[in-house]
This record gives C-alpha cells, structure tokens and sequence, in this order.
C-alpha cells in the first residue's frame, strides 16, 4: 500500500480472495485505509431474529443481490481513496469496495429504508445484507 500526497491517491496493491460459490471473489485489502475510518455501531439483522419472524404455514421467497455493494456510488471525491494495481494497470472503485470496514453499515442502512417502504404496505421482509427474505 502507498500513500501519495503529492499525486492524491492510495494505492493498494493486496488482494484477498474468498470463495464464492463455485469460484472467487477478490477483496481489495483495505486495512490501510479502514484505519482512518471510525467505526460507528449499527443493528443487523441476526439468524434468531429472522426466524421469529417466520410463522407456522409461511412460504418464503429470498433473494441474493449479485454484487451488492457494486450499486452503491461513492461520492467521486473519495474515488481517490480506493485507488488499486492489478497487471501492471491502475484502477479505483467508483462504488462501494469490498473490503472497505463502513460498507456493510451503509448497505444495511440503505436497504433499511426499502424494508421500511415495504413494511408499511405489510410486506413482511427481513434482510441480511445482501440477502433478502420475503415471507
């Protein structure tokens, strides 16, 4: 990771990849970079209070965005914070990155303001993350 004042970016050149289904993902590493973010506290959903929500007879639809995080713009002054080499060839992110520690708290409160959308029409939703549960 480099950190250049004079040229105005943060290169990373890490990667971490995980599986996923069947094949892998590459996470831009992001430690650098996540030590400048503070951490702010969020509420999400758990396992246990999912399946409170499930009712005897219910049938259930869900739905997995693909590449969630992808849809989400980041503001184009911080493009320069999500600066990456691969192949000898420089890109950054123009969307929320993998890897980056506030991603997950901004997805969860984006979504929460469908689920709440929803749930006033009563449809009864839960979300994880990515993962969405229509009961």
């Amino acid at each position: 990771m480099n950190y250049n004042m004079d040229v105005g970016f943060i290169l990373s050149f890490s990667w971490s990849l995980r599986p996923r289904g069947g094949g892998q993902q590459a996470i831009l590493d992001l430690k650098f970079l996540n030590e400048f973010i503070p951490y702010r506290r969020f509420k999400m959903q758990t396992l246990h209070s999912i399946l409170e929500s499930v009712w005897k007879d219910d049938l259930l639809s869900s739905i997995d965005l693909t590449e969630a995080y992808l849809h989400i713009p980041i503001w184009p002054h911080h493009h320069q914070f999500l600066h990456f080499c691969y192949q000898n060839s420089h890109f950054q992110y123009q969307a929320l990155a993998f890897g980056l520690s506030s991603a997950p708290r901004v997805f969860t409160k984006l979504l929460a303001a469908l689920v709440a959308l929803l749930l006033s029409v009563a449809v009864r939703i839960q979300c994880y993350l990515d993962d969405i549960l229509i009961l």
